[in-house]
């Protein structure tokens, strides 16, 4: 007869001690956002090889407090060690993490009082947990941002009565977390959309923040860097105020697009294209330029695409194509038809595209969809068929793509857009 497996002891005295808590009207409450949402959490907290566990409760008091206990393992059992009470509404984030350089985990705890986000960094020591910072904050970032191999905070601050904002650089200074520097957002910031942690092209640590400014559908990156003077705000075209490079109509976001292995950021600038059927207007279609800035604030590109959001694929474009390049995209039945088409090819009809290309991305069997030409199977993913057919224009040949020219250019929407997720 099989039997369940038996807890250890030091674990049936902690749930006895957070049941004795719950009975008393207390209940669970974890963090809503982050990595770290479970109730019950285990972290070595001081650093002497044995976790302490994490206790997030809510009390049973008419106006219910956060109620973080912390308990430490002793011989066979579970005792509290201490209590953070907090005044919020919720606990927002934890992260765990070492910024003060003396092998200690440090627990960041983010929570909201009302429309409040307040933000408190607490510290393991013999006696109890001490709160080495506590500010309100907008969001906030935790990377090796000054490359000394030590962790750093940096807590963007906005200002929505004039629509500006400041990030803060926190560094440990003798084992203390001091705020070093600050550097200014773009103005006309409305609201932070994501933060994401990486580097240049020259592989100085940056830190990339996005945000949609001016109207709702305008997004814009400031890009951090450390400098000699602290923090800066590489991109911010000082005279404007704002990081005009970066400023863009469409919601596509910084990413490593080339798979960069130092992790170098790319931010796109879309651009737009010159219409398929000039007799018959349609929505406009755009290129992506993805381009890097280094260190000196010098701006390259490091490749160009073409991005089709609704289906979730990309394109990237060859050198040959890019003056040249139209689209066009028609609604089927089931699906979708992509045509790339280039101009000028035939100097007697010079403004006459020339189809090069047409991806078809479609919901059907591969045998019910009829194509001509050179047919290349891409991809099949959730019930949709990719496929391609390649054209060869009349009179230049080379301006075609071959299978395995395509074959390396197709991609699908990098997972990566979705991250930055504010903390």
């Amino acid at each position: 007869m099989l039997r369940p497996p038996k807890l250890p002891t030091e674990f049936n005295s902690l749930m006895d001690k957070i049941d004795a808590a719950i009975k008393e009207g207390a209940v669970y409450s974890p963090p809503v956002s982050g990595s770290n949402r479970q109730s019950i959490q285990a972290f070595d907290l001081n650093g002497d090889g044995v976790d302490e566990a994490i206790v997030f409760l809510k009390t049973a008091q008419e106006k219910q407090l956060l109620n973080i206990q912390i308990y430490k393992k002793q011989d066979e059992e579970y005792v509290l060690f201490d209590t953070i009470l907090g005044f919020g509404e919720m606990v927002n984030n934890v992260q765990y993490t070492e910024l003060t350089g003396d092998k200690q985990i440090e627990m960041i705890i983010s929570y909201k009082v009302g429309n409040v986000k307040a933000l408190s960094v607490f510290k393991y020591t013999d006696e109890k947990m001490v709160e080495v910072l506590n500010t309100n904050y907008s969001s906030y970032a935790v990377t090796d941002f000054v490359k000394s191999g030590q962790k750093n905070l940096l807590i963007i601050q906005l200002q929505p009565a004039d629509l500006t904002g400041t990030i803060e650089l926190y560094q440990c200074v003798e084992e203390v977390l001091v705020k070093t520097s600050t550097a200014p957002l773009s103005k006309d910031i409305l609201q932070l959309d994501r933060i994401v942690s990486g580097s240049l092209a020259d592989k100085t640590p940056a830190l990339y923040v996005v945000s949609t400014y001016q109207d709702t559908n305008n997004i814009i990156t400031d890009v951090f860097i450390n400098s000699e003077d602290g923090i800066k705000n590489l991109s911010l075209n000082e005279s404007q105020g704002v990081s005009t490079e970066t400023a863009r109509s469409l919601k596509i976001y910084a990413v490593n697009i080339d798979n960069d292995p130092s992790n170098a950021i790319d931010i796109p600038r879309p651009r737009a294209l010159p219409p398929y059927n000039s007799d018959q207007p349609s929505e406009p279609h755009y290129l992506v330029d993805w381009r890097d800035f280094d260190s000196s604030g010098k701006i390259s590109t490091v490749l160009t695409t073409y991005q089709s959001t609704n289906d979730g694929w990309l394109l990237v474009i060859p050198d040959r194509w890019d003056d040249r390049l139209t689209v066009n995209v028609t609604q089927m039945a089931d699906g979708t038809l992509t045509t790339f088409a280039l101009l000028g090819l035939d100097k007697s009809t010079r403004f006459v595209p020339m189809d090069v290309l047409k991806i078809y991305f479609v919901r059907r069997r591969l045998n019910e969809t009829v194509v001509s030409g050179d047919n290349i199977i891409l991809s099949e993913t959730d019930g949709y068929y990719m496929l391609a057919e390649i054209i060869q224009p009349v009179g230049d040949e080379k301006m075609a793509m071959t299978k395995e020219e395509l074959r390396k250019s197709v991609n699908f929407t990098k997972s990566e857009w979705l991250t930055g997720v504010l903390p």
